[in-house]
C-alpha cells in the first residue's frame, strides 16, 4: 500500500507540473502561430516575386536594374526557399507544442480520479491505526452522500432561476403587448397593431424556450427528495392576425388572450419562486448538515 501511495503521490506532481508549465506552452504556441501566418504571408510574396521576375522580360529588366536576370532571380528563389524552410520549422514547432498541451491536458484531466484513489488508501491506511476502525468509511459515506445532495439542489436552483428569468422576460412582453393592445383598441391603427404583435411574438419567443428550460428544471428537481413540480401551461397562438380582422371585436379578443396568458404566466412565476424558496432553503439545510458531518470526519480522521 506505501507503494502505491507513492506512485499516486508521482503521478499528482506531475499533474502539478503539468498545471505550472501549460500556461507557458500555451503562450509560445500562440506566438510560433503568430510568427507562422507572417512566414505564410513571407512565402507567398517571395514566391510572387520569383514568378514576376521569371516573367519580365529582359528588354524591360534592363531598364530598371543593372544586374544579371539570372543572378536576380536566383536570389529570389533562395530568399523563396528560406521562407519555406522558416514555415516548416514554425510549422514542426506548432506541432511539437499541440502534442506537449494534449499531453499534459490528459494527465490534468485524471487529476480528480487520482486524488480519489489517494484519498481512499490513506483512509484504508488510518483505519488500521484509528480506534474508530470501520465507522470511518461509514463517516465518509455520509460526507458524500450530503455532497451529491447539496450539488443536485445546488442545480435544480440553477434550472429554476434560468426558468424564472424566462417567465419574467415573458411577463414583461406580455405587458408591453396589453399597453399597446388598449392603445390600438381606442386611438390605434397599423402601428400600434404592428408594435403589439412585436412584443407579442417577444413573449412566444421566450415561452418557447421556457419549454426546453422547464423540463430541464422538472428534470433536476426530480432529483431532490420531497419536491414536486406542477404543470406550468400557458396559451398558445398570442399573435392573431388581426390585421385581417382589423376591428374593435378581434382587437378586444386578442386583448382577452393577452390578459389570459399573462395572469397564466404570474401564476408560473409565484409557483416557481416557491419551488425556488423551497430549494433554498433545502440547500441551505444540507450545507449545514454537510459541513457539521465533515467536521466529524476529520475529527475522527485525525485521532
Amino acid at each position: 500500500m506505501e507503494k502505491d501511495i507513492e506512485q499516486l503521490k508521482y503521478k499528482l506532481s506531475r499533474i502539478e507540473k503539468a498545471r505550472k508549465y501549460i500556461g507557458k506552452y500555451e503562450e509560445q504556441l500562440s506566438q510560433v502561430q503568430q510568427d507562422k501566418a507572417v512566414a505564410e504571408e513571407n512565402l507567398k510574396k517571395e514566391n510572387k516575386d520569383v514568378e514576376k521576375l521569371k516573367n519580365i522580360s529582359f528588354t524591360s529588366f534592363l531598364a530598371y536594374i543593372h544586374k544579371n536576370k539570372e543572378e536576380c532571380l536566383a536570389k529570389e528563389e533562395q530568399e523563396a526557399l528560406q521562407a519555406a524552410f522558416r514555415l516548416r520549422q514554425l510549422e514542426e514547432d506548432e506541432k511539437i507544442l499541440l502534442q506537449k498541451i494534449k499531453e499534459m491536458e490528459e494527465e490534468i484531466k485524471n487529476e480528480n480520479n487520482i486524488r480519489n484513489e489517494f484519498a481512499e488508501l490513506e483512509l484504508k491506511e488510518k483505519v488500521k491505526h484509528s480506534p474508530y476502525g470501520e465507522e470511518l468509511f461509514t463517516q465518509r459515506d455520509k460526507v458524500r452522500s450530503l455532497a451529491v445532495n447539496y450539488k443536485e439542489i445546488t442545480e435544480a436552483v440553477n434550472a429554476g432561476n434560468i426558468v424564472l428569468d424566462e417567465l419574467n422576460q415573458a411577463l414583461s412582453s406580455l405587458q408591453s403587448a396589453e399597453t399597446w393592445g388598449l392603445f390600438d383598441i381606442f386611438a390605434g391603427g397599423a402601428v400600434s397593431t404592428y408594435i403589439k404583435h412585436s412584443h407579442l411574438d417577444t413573449a412566444q419567443n421566450h415561452l418557447a424556450q421556457l419549454k426546453i428550460h422547464m423540463a430541464n428544471f422538472r428534470k433536476e428537481v426530480a432529483d431532490v427528495k420531497n419536491i414536486t413540480i406542477d404543470d406550468i401551461r400557458l396559451s398558445d397562438g398570442l399573435t392573431i392576425a388581426d390585421y385581417v380582422f382589423d376591428n374593435v371585436f378581434m382587437d378586444l379578443f386578442i386583448q382577452s388572450k393577452i390578459t389570459s396568458s399573462k395572469d397564466q404566466v404570474n401564476e408560473a412565476i409565484d409557483n416557481t419562486t416557491k419551488i425556488l424558496k423551497e430549494l433554498n432553503k433545502q440547500k441551505e439545510n444540507v450545507k449545514i448538515k454537510w459541513e457539521k458531518e465533515k467536521e466529524v470526519f476529520e475529527s475522527m480522521k485525525n485521532t
